[in-house]
């Protein structure tokens, strides 16, 4: 090549776009042409600030709603404390991870006390766990009936629009099982 030609061939570059950071992606399309990790397209983790995919928008956590309760299960020893399909209510996840559940269900008059709605309602938090489908709630509460503090922590997974969870409810000095699962108001 002359050594005329790759000035020239350089001259006619000088009106394109650049891909600074290489990514495969010119300034013109990428809204971060200093980072490789952000492009259109690019996989975008919730809630870190970052616009990774270039879409204008950082991503909630898929967790972060108003999910209404459809199960809501305490088990003692092999023994549900609710009677099947009295429960209701609901949990809601802010952004910030604050979350409040309110639940209301029929204790199981065979344990000797009729049938009463025990209500439980709890605050706390939410935390992500691996990826953007799993979290785990910590929450904490009064039981007025019980008289009695109590705490509750349910690992959650959720598939389009339910969460599923397991976990543990401490109430009278006893560890119960709990098996919920919410579904996305």
């Amino acid at each position: 090549m002359s050594r005329w030609l790759l000035p020239l061939a350089l001259a006619g570059l000088a009106g394109c776009a650049t891909d600074a950071d290489y990514d495969g992606f010119d300034e013109e399309v990428d809204c971060d042409d200093a980072d490789a990790l952000v492009y259109p397209g690019a996989p975008d983790d919730p809630a870190d600030g970052v616009d990774a995919d270039c879409d204008g928008v950082d991503p909630d956590w898929s967790f972060v709603a108003d999910w209404e309760v459809l199960e809501f299960v305490v088990d003692y020893g092999g023994f549900n404390i609710f009677t099947p399909g009295t429960e209701s209510g609901d949990i809601t996840i802010d952004e910030d991870m604050t979350a409040v559940m309110e639940v209301v269900a029929t204790l199981d008059p065979a344990l000797g006390a009729g049938a009463l709605d025990l209500e439980l309602t709890m605050d706390g938090t939410a935390s992500p766990v691996a990826g953007q489908d799993e979290f785990v709630l910590y929450m904490s509460g009064y039981q007025a009936l019980a008289q009695e503090d109590l705490t509750i922590e349910l690992f959650c997974a959720t598939l389009d629009d339910v969460a599923d969870c397991a976990g543990t409810l401490k109430v009278l000095e006893t560890t119960v099982t709990v098996i919920a699962t919410f579904e996305r108001e």
